[in-house]
């Protein structure tokens, strides 16, 4: 959302968020689909793959 504002600072944060937000999932529910679900959303985000919908491919 950030990067298509070219809000680079803002940008930078909500991945920053993403990953630790996904890190808390893996931590609380480390066999839960939705941990796995955020470390893929996680991941896409830090290779700057836009995700648009679901993340399922």
């Amino acid at each position: 959302m950030y990067q298509v504002q070219e809000d680079k600072k803002r940008s930078e944060e909500a991945a920053k968020r993403a990953q630790a937000l996904a890190m808390d999932l893996k931590a609380r529910y480390p066999k839960s689909e939705f941990a796995a679900r955020g470390a893929s959303i996680a991941f896409r985000v830090s290779q700057g793959i836009a995700i648009y919908g679901s993340d399922r491919d």
